[in-house]
């Protein structure tokens, strides 16, 4: 019998998560496998069931893991290799913390902060934006990840058709602008110091 885990294992998944992998699976008594996996598929149907109600948990990234819904034991055809595979996706779900409302609320939360936004905004906006934060991140890009000059361009392209080669020239024509406003201002201040200088010279 597979390891008993602690007490917020047992909350969930009633053995270690080490136990839920394919290769520990197999080793399983085949009676234990599918109560144990009928156990986590009603836990499971009721939380997605309140994901897709939520107006953010049904964004949930979460809900990818059984995009055409969890399979029935009875749809497996008494298949041992698929029940295992199935058993092994339905523990991740129900580890994920977004696979409760409470859980994507508080993710979407974090993201925001560290983005950097309001987390008045909706849902959709920053997950969104942190979508494109990781692509840039995966493109090896990590020091634009939740960096201003990354949101400025995001909301500057209304948030699609969004690419490196555009972020990096949009970067070069903000910083070229930048660049020319500051040595106006510099100029100009130099012009009125040095008016301000000779107006308040003596004569005599």
């Amino acid at each position: 019998m597979p390891a008993t885990g602690n007490a917020t294992a047992r909350a969930t998944l009633r053995y270690d998560p080490e136990n839920y992998t394919p290769y520990m699976l197999h080793d399983w008594p085949l009676r234990d496998l599918r109560k144990e996996y009928t156990r986590l598929r009603d836990i499971a149907q009721k939380r997605i069931k309140r994901l897709r109600a939520d107006p953010e948990g049904a964004q949930s990234k979460v809900l990818q893991i059984f995009p055409e819904g969890i399979p029935r034991i009875g749809d497996m055809h008494g298949s041992r290799a698929q029940l295992e595979s199935a058993m092994a996706d339905l523990a991740l779900f129900i580890r994920n913390p977004e696979s409760t409302v409470s859980g994507v609320h508080t993710a979407n939360r974090a993201r925001a902060r560290m983005l950097g936004m309001d987390e008045e905004q909706s849902a959709s906006t920053y997950m969104s934006i942190d979508e494109w934060m990781s692509y840039l991140r995966a493109q090896g890009i990590l020091e634009m990840y939740g960096s201003d000059e990354a949101r400025a361009y995001y909301y500057e392209a209304g948030g699609t058709n969004l690419s490196v080669e555009d972020l990096s020239k949009w970067s070069y024509d903000r910083d070229f602008w930048l660049e020319k406003r500051r040595n106006e201002y510099e100029r100009n201040s130099d012009s009125d110091t040095l008016r301000r200088s000779f107006g308040g010279r003596q004569r005599f």
